[in-house]
């Protein structure tokens, strides 16, 4: 796990033209993503439901109080933001952390950064790690 510290982040939104600031306190987050090691492709498909349980089964496995309760219908989930379990970072902290460091919302030019439609790729591609700019 990686600490991160504190900051502030601005995210916009383009559809909209709008921007908002989030302040963020530190927070860690895990530096090993998770792939198939014979293809080093991202796992799937896992479902936003698996991911919380995986969440809540490594806390209770290091004895820390799970991040998230489902109600008996399985569909409703609350986060109890004390836990000190597992938990999915936020869209702020996730995009905070994907800036690693750089104040704007992208740090090159998009083709060099991400897959796209532009690509004409099917399915997950193998995980790809750029050096910070």
């Amino acid at each position: 796990m990686a600490t991160l510290s504190s900051g502030k982040i601005t995210l916009r939104d383009a559809r909209r033209g709008t921007t908002r600031d989030v302040e963020l306190e530190p927070f860690e987050m895990a530096v090993h993503p998770l792939h198939d090691r014979s293809t080093g492709r991202p796992l799937t498909p896992l479902t936003w439901f698996e991911t919380i349980n995986l969440c809540n089964e490594l806390s209770n496995a290091e004895e820390l109080q799970p991040a998230y309760t489902r109600a008996g219908d399985g569909r409703s989930v609350t986060w109890n933001t004390s836990a000190d379990g597992y938990r999915l970072p936020t869209g702020a902290e996730w995009e905070y952390a994907c800036r690693a460091g750089t104040t704007s919302p992208a740090y090159g030019p998009l083709e060099d950064i991400a897959w796209t439609g532009l690509d004409h790729l099917e399915g997950p591609q193998p995980v790809v790690r750029s050096e910070n700019p």
